[in-house]
């Protein structure tokens, strides 16, 4: 995460609430299906929760950033956020959009102490 935070365009946030509420997103496959364990095995959730707390999160007007890389540059069509998927749970989530409609979902706990705002 850079020091300066740029939340993502409306026209962002649009397409991954709309395949988030279609239930249109794809889980990603990283790192040996982290994302997938993390839910299942740890958080004791499922895939359409995590759809649905983003849904929740950006319904509240909640904070959708763009993801920078290691340079601190802004990812073209990569984006973070800080999501509650249940009462005691947030958890950092990873969006990119490709082709401006295939939305791919990874999650994972947060490893330092400063949480992306919510």
């Amino acid at each position: 995460m850079s020091g300066i935070l740029r939340s993502a365009k409306s026209e962002d946030i649009k397409i991954v609430l709309d395949a988030c509420r279609s239930r249109q997103a794809l889980i990603s496959r990283k790192q040996n299906k982290r994302t997938e364990r993390l839910l299942q095995q740890v958080w004791r959730t499922s895939f359409d929760r995590l759809q649905a707390a983003i849904v929740e999160h950006i319904e509240l007007r909640r904070k959708v950033f763009c993801k920078h890389g290691d340079d601190g540059v802004i990812l073209d069509g990569c984006f973070e956020a800080n999501i509650t998927i249940f009462d005691g749970l947030n958890v950092y989530v990873e969006i990119k959009i490709r082709q401006q409609t295939i939305v791919i979902l990874a999650a994972h706990s947060h490893y330092t102490a400063s949480l992306l705002p919510q």
